[in-house]
């Protein structure tokens, strides 16, 4: 605990998807004060990485679907019974067809041609009842996953109706030979309101044929249960209220739809300021006013625009408009790009215009409250009756409810609600409008006087991180919510312990910065550079007789790139000599990097020796100026090289690397920027009222790359395979992330070349926060016990999918037979682990809760015994009743089915049971190790080094459940948090147990 207040408290934090490495330090007194780590289950599925979450929807969807269908089945007999089409004292059975009936699909369509009998009459209305078709709620067939299928197959289907002259849904699935979809087909989808035209259809063909069960009445009752729609009117506002946040700057303003018009406009004129034209000789513009203005009026036009339907603004209009000559290009695009690229694309707004009629979008666009209080309905309701109950609320007309109602309300383009009010948002584009005077965000909140409303933090601010839903209340990723509300714990028990710090810096990893399609794109790219990179490797070993050092890789791969050239003179580099000989061509850094900070693979050039030591320090429009490189013949040279990056070749021709400039490309490299990071920044620095200590900022969002610079510098290996205490090492590398750290790095990797090999070491120990930081973190490292969160959890996946018909046990007595099969083809699955249903189904029981070790002291001829009782979620819900009987694991050579095992012995549950959930710390027979779970085939445990330098055989020998008595019982550890309880900072030792 905190004894008194310390100066310059950095907290480091790495956090990945399922880990969060902690590190604080006392830059004051130069200590690394705590290491450690905190670990939990990532909620996503192990092989597809689908998150739990949406599996476990799908199947509660599918619960309810099934649910559903019962209830309007059920309520249609009672409708046939009442009728006198089915007999009073019939089921459902009575209704199935046998094998003299015909196929329910026939009798449809009979039924438009002849009169049918009772049975048969009400066979078809039953079944009908059981498929009611697709309810459309707002999708597109260009919608993604299965909705996007099944809106493509109605569209097909109802072409084919149309065509082909088929009446009704049932003629076109005779026509087709088939009645139903199997895994995963969605040809013979169709729409509700199709079979309801059919249902109609067929009660008009009955009574048209004397039928005497075809009346108006239980025509209008029997569309009654068959249309019957839950109401969520009142879920929309339950989900209003609780989910949707308030804006950033006036507190009790809920927060506008991002797909109202005003969110779109705001953003587009962010992005629009935000673009950047390099120009030939290295200077940066932004948009002039002009451009901007017609950049906006292109996105928001109301009407298509000839050439451009889609009314885009894309770089190479902007080019265009501009005017731009080829030596320009926009930052950040590579000009392959730029004929695609849009700036910013309005979805919601392009939706609108290309569904609406022309007047109403007129009407829209030139009314901007009016379009937002629509897009707040579209957002807003969930289903279409929610819908047109929110648009006559908000007085639009009954033409204009039908129109908006025809939009893709439910896909993602009216989901979500951004981070501003409207009367924000209002705010905010009066004053971009003003395009001469404004062109940023920051000079749009400084004209409006938003930006101290939003700096006033209010009382807000206090000693500890609230729950992740305060910051961010329409989060649902479960990811997410995992991740930060662990990270909140973390912060939390780090205050608790050492303080509040002055100082707090975070990276993010890869899996929570980049989108899915940024993953999936980087993934493709990883792929190509990994495959290319194997054939350059084996070719290499073949020249070289060894595998290649990653120096001489990159060396290579630069050499393709720039033709086998030095990239600064021209003169030819020979690919022999460049292979065998280590300082024949060298790696530069085209901007400096004691300069910029900036190692990127985008800032390293090929060069020959005699280049790079007359370039030093220096860019290469600097050294040009200074008499060196020819700039006109390197700059033609250079915009020519298409194997070149646009990122690249921005920096070779780099014309103004002033102390300014400098400065600005060692703050982008230096502070990660991408949205998740920022979010993971704005949570911990929007809610902690850190020390007034002259600094106006306190928490940075760091970029890995500057890490990596770092942990390499200073010798810091990253044993990533090995354990998860890498996880505090690359912490305490983060808190030292410092700008000064950073810089000092970047200029001994200048001096590196020009210094003997056997004083660089030296040379990169003199840059680390104080003497001796590296060692430190080499001996916090070697005692680090990672935390573990443990879910206590009743909940959770309680069987396995597939149903099983029980066949009994195997002759052998040892285990159950279960069978089960889909697709006409059976098999035969043997198994101990499973639940028999009254119906005499079988399920096998899937997730472990936690087990209970009972000790009968006067066992095993009184040295004590164990028994070993696993609890699954299925146990669950039966453990409270009388009749629940509790039974333990027999021995190996004595396995039966669960529903076979003895009970817990009495003289054993005198005491009470240790209880051991999954992940849980015990002390056993001296060491330290977590319960992975048990192997109920052999009654044994399965245990794991916390630190993960055993395998898992490695950590259960010697510590068999088996061979546990009353005099080595495990122990559980009480651990808290931080891993405090489970380190003696001297000797390693455990020190904290419950008692």
């Amino acid at each position: 605990m905190v004894d008194e207040p310390r100066q310059n408290l950095v907290l480091g934090l790495d956090i990945g998807i399922g880990s969060c490495g902690w590190a604080v330090l006392d830059t004051h007194a130069q200590a690394i004060l705590g290491m450690g780590v905190r670990l939990w289950e990532t909620p996503q599925e192990p092989k597809t990485k689908v998150s739990t979450a949406s599996t476990r929807r799908a199947a509660r969807s599918s619960r309810r679907n099934i649910k559903r269908t019962a209830d309007r089945k059920k309520h249609c007999l009672g409708l046939l019974k009442a009728d006198g089409l089915v007999p009073t004292d019939a089921d459902a059975h009575w209704l199935q067809t046998t094998k003299k009936d015909k196929p329910i699909i026939d009798l449809r369509v009979r039924g438009l041609n002849e009169a049918l009998t009772d049975r048969q009459w009400a066979q078809v209305l039953y079944s009908l009842c059981g498929r009611r078709g697709y309810i459309p709620h707002g999708d597109t067939p260009s919608s993604s996953g299965d909705e996007g299928k099944v809106l493509k197959a109605i569209d097909v289907n109802a072409q084919k109706i149309a065509e082909n002259g088929i009446r009704t849904v049932g003629e076109l699935m005779e026509a087709e030979g088939r009645s139903r979809n199997r895994g995963g087909d969605y040809s013979l989808c169709v729409t509700h309101d199709d079979l309801k035209s059919e249902v109609k259809s067929l009660f008009r063909a009955q009574r048209k044929f004397g039928n005497p069960h075809t009346s108006e009445d239980l025509e209008e009752r029997f569309l009654e249960v068959f249309s019957w729609q839950k109401d969520v009117s009142g879920s929309d506002q339950r989900v209003y209220e609780s989910q949707v946040g308030y804006c950033t700057y006036f507190s009790k303003d809920k927060r506008a739809p991002k797909a109202s018009l005003s969110s779109q406009m705001c953003e587009a004129m962010e992005r629009v300021a935000h673009v950047v034209v390099v120009r030939g000789d290295g200077k940066e513009t932004k948009l002039p006013p002009e451009i901007r203005r017609k950049a906006i009026e292109t996105l928001f036009s109301p009407d298509p625009i000839k050439h451009n339907k889609d009314c885009k603004v894309t770089y190479r209009r902007i080019r265009d408009w501009m005017e731009l000559d080829s030596d320009s290009a926009f930052k950040g695009v590579d000009p392959e790009e730029e004929k695609t690229k849009e700036v910013y694309a309005p979805k919601a707004w392009r939706e609108m215009r290309n569904t609406l009629p022309k007047n109403f979008v007129a009407k829209l666009r030139g009314n901007r409250d009016r379009a937002d209080s629509a897009a707040w309905c579209l957002t807003y309701a969930s289903s279409k009756k929610s819908l047109e109950a929110q648009l006559e609320e908000n007085d639009f007309s009954e033409d204009e409810i039908e129109a908006l109602s025809s939009l893709p309300f439910a896909s993602a383009l009216f989901k979500g609600y951004g981070s501003r009010g409207q009367r924000a948002l209002n705010l905010l584009i009066d004053a971009f409008e003003d395009y001469e005077a404004v062109s940023t965000l920051s000079e749009a909140e400084e004209a409006t006087g938003l930006k101290d409303l939003r700096l006033s933090k209010g009382n807000s601010l206090g000693d500890k991180l609230p729950p992740y839903f305060v910051f961010d209340p329409s989060c649902s990723n479960p990811v997410v919510l995992r991740v930060m509300g662990q990270v909140r714990k973390v912060v939390n028990a780090v205050i608790k312990e050492y303080g509040m710090p002055n100082t707090v810096r975070i990276e993010l990893a890869r899996e929570l910065k980049h989108s899915k399609r940024e993953k999936e794109l980087i993934a493709k790219r990883n792929s190509n550079i990994k495959r290319s990179r194997e054939g350059l490797i084996a070719k290499l070993t073949e020249e070289i007789g060894a595998e290649p050092k990653p120096g001489l890789l990159r060396k290579v791969e630069l050499h393709d790139e720039q033709g086998g050239r030095c990239i600064y003179c021209n003169k030819p580099l020979e690919y022999t000599r460049l292979i065998n000989e280590d300082h024949y061509a060298e790696i530069d850094h085209a901007l400096p990097l004691s300069r910029t900070c900036d190692d990127s693979q985008s800032n390293k050039v090929l060069v020959c020796k005699q280049c790079n030591q007359e370039k030093r320090n220096r860019t290469p429009f600097e050294w040009a100026n200074d008499g060196g490189v020819d700039w006109d013949s390197f700059s033609l040279r250079i915009t020519r090289n298409k194997k070149l990056g646009q990122r690249k070749r921005q920096k070779l021709l780099c014309r103004d690397l002033s102390a300014e400039a400098s400065n600005g490309f060692i703050n982008r490299n230096l502070n990660d920027t991408r949205y998740a990071s920022r979010a993971a920044k704005l949570f911990i620095e929007d809610h902690l009222a850190f020390p007034e200590d002259g600094h106006k900022q306190h928490v940075f969002a760091v970029a890995g790359s500057c890490t990596a610079i770092l942990r390499h510098a200073w010798g810091i290996r990253k044993s990533r395979e090995e354990n998860s205490v890498h996880h505090a090492v690359d912490a305490a590398v983060i808190a030292a992330c410092t700008q000064q750290n950073v810089i000092a790095i970047a200029n001994a990797s200048e001096k590196k070349a020009y210094t003997p090999k056997d004083r660089r070491k030296e040379l990169f120990r003199a840059t680390e926060p104080w003497s001796g930081f590296s060692d430190e973190i080499a001996a916090w490292e070697a005692r680090i016990v990672p935390t573990h969160m443990i879910d206590h959890k009743v909940g959770g996946r309680v069987f396995e999918d597939t149903v099983y018909a029980y066949q009994g046990i195997r002759e052998d007595g040892q285990v159950g037979l279960l069978k089960g099969g889909t697709g006409g083809k059976e098999h035969l699955k043997a198994h101990s682990n499973f639940v028999i249903r009254d119906d005499g189904s079988a399920l096998i029981v899937d997730e472990l809760a936690f087990i209970n070790l009972w000790l009968d002291p006067d066992g095993n001829k009184g040295k004590g015994q164990i028994y070993l009782e696993p609890v699954y979620r299925a146990d669950i819900p039966f453990m409270d009743r009388t009749d629940y009987v509790r039974r333990y694991v027999p021995p190996q050579s004595d396995k039966k089915p669960r529903a076979f095992w003895q009970p817990i012995p009495k003289c054993a549950k005198k005491n009470k049971p240790i209880t051991l959930f999954p992940h849980d710390a015990i002390l056993v027979k001296g060491k330290v190790r977590r319960l992975r779970g048990i192997d109920i085939s052999s009654c044994k445990w399965k245990l794991y080094d916390p630190r993960g330098e055993l395998n898992d055989a490695e950590a259960v020998r010697g510590l068999a459940l088996m061979s546990l008595d009353s005099s080595n019982l495990p122990t559980p550890i009480h651990e808290d948090v931080l891993g405090l309880s489970l380190l003696d900072m001297d000797t390693g030792a455990v020190v904290r147990s419950e008692k």
